[in-house]
C-alpha cells in the first residue's frame, strides 16, 4: 500500500525551563533510486557537522562552544540531498534562523521569522572509509582510518529584520 522509499519523523521533548512539550523534528521525505533525497518539515539545517551528528552519537555532554556560535539549529523548509560513494550534498530552502547564537526557527509560522528566506548547502567528499564511520564521534580501536572533507554556506534574506523594505 504505502512505498517503502516514502518516510517521516515526529520527535519531540520536554522543556528544560518549565516542561512545555514542543514539537523537535516534523518531516515527511522519499528517497529515490538514484541517491537523490527530497525533505520538507522542520529539521536541522545541514550546516554545522558537529549539529547534524544525533547527540547521542557525541562524546561530550554538550556539543562545542565553537557549534553553539554558529549552528542553524532547526529551521522549517525543503531539502533536496545526493549521497553517492564518495561524495554527498544537501541544499535547503528554509524560513532561516536568528543568527550567532542560533536560536534556530522551530514551531515558528514560516513567515514570523528574522528572515525572509535562507539558502544552505553542505558538500561532503569522502577520501576513505565509509559513510557511517562519521555517523558518530568515536572510533574503536583497530577500526580502519576514514577522512572526510567538508563545507557548508549559508545565506538568508534578512531586510525584514534590518529594517530594509521588502523587495514587494
Amino acid at each position: 500500500i504505502f512505498d517503502p522509499n516514502l518516510y517521516y519523523n515526529i520527535t519531540g521533548a520536554f522543556n528544560r525551563n518549565g516542561g512545555d512539550f514542543q514539537a523537535e523534528d516534523v518531516y515527511v521525505g522519499y528517497k529515490f533510486d538514484n541517491g537523490v533525497d527530497l525533505r520538507w518539515g522542520q529539521f536541522k539545517a545541514p550546516f554545522t557537522r558537529e549539529e547534524t551528528v544525533s547527540s547521542t552519537r557525541q562524546l561530550a555532554v554538550e556539543r562545542s562552544n565553537l557549534n553553539s556560535v554558529f549552528t542553524l539549529q532547526r529551521v522549517q523548509g525543503v531539502q533536496l540531498a545526493y549521497d553517492a560513494e564518495q561524495f554527498r550534498f544537501k541544499g535547503m530552502f528554509s524560513d532561516g534562523s536568528e543568527l550567532f547564537p542560533s536560536n534556530g526557527s522551530a514551531n515558528s509560522d514560516f513567515n514570523d521569522d528574522p528572515s525572509d528566506f535562507a539558502l544552505t548547502g553542505r558538500v561532503e567528499f569522502l577520501a576513505s572509509g565509509d559513510w557511517n564511520q562519521f555517523d558518530q564521534f568515536t572510533s574503536w580501536r583497530g577500526a580502519n582510518n576514514a577522512l572526510m572533507v567538508g563545507a557548508a554556506l549559508h545565506w538568508q534574506d534578512a531586510s525584514r529584520e534590518q529594517g530594509r523594505p521588502n523587495n514587494e
